[in-house]
């Protein structure tokens, strides 16, 4: 595995290497056992209003969330200023994300035949120091393939 964020480029993300098999199949767990098949890539940024699906390592499955307006933010850090494109989301429930959801898929509205990759959670966003909040940050799937040189997603219709 090589190391993506060395220090010497301005991303705040990671990447693992992983083979193709029966581990990494394109497949997001809703619950115990039951799954929703990722069939196809978002390939520009998701319009205003469109709901979307997130699995999280603290707020779980969950189907209650509307895209919002796409920005770029920056922020400081030991090395300067760094900015990164954005979407807000909102959750129509008690929050969108809480931290820890950091890194979890972001999919459209499951269809029978599955979903839509759309994005991974980005953060919270919130005016004050809270551990979860109604308004959150997706990184569209669009910027991140741009962005990470050769990074690929592999979906039941393009293994």
């Amino acid at each position: 595995m090589r190391e993506l964020n060395d220090g010497a480029r301005p991303y705040d993300l990671g990447v693992i290497a992983a083979s193709y098999d029966a581990r990494t199949l394109p497949r997001i767990y809703t619950g115990e056992t039951s799954t929703v098949t990722i069939v196809g890539t978002q390939t520009t940024w998701p319009p205003s209003g469109y709901r979307l699906c997130s699995s999280g390592q603290v707020t779980g499955w969950k189907c209650d969330l509307t895209a919002g307006e796409a920005y770029v933010t920056c922020y400081g850090t030991s090395r300067g200023s760094e900015c990164m494109h954005v979407q807000i989301v909102r959750s129509s429930g008690a929050s969108a994300f809480c931290l820890g959801d950091s890194g979890g898929p972001i999919v459209s509205l499951p269809s029978s035949q599955g979903a839509i990759a759309v994005g991974v959670v980005s953060g919270i966003k919130s005016k004050i120091s809270v551990r979860c909040s109604q308004e959150g940050l997706i990184a569209p799937v669009s910027q991140l393939l741009s962005t990470v040189h050769g990074l690929q997603l592999h979906t039941a219709n393009r293994p």
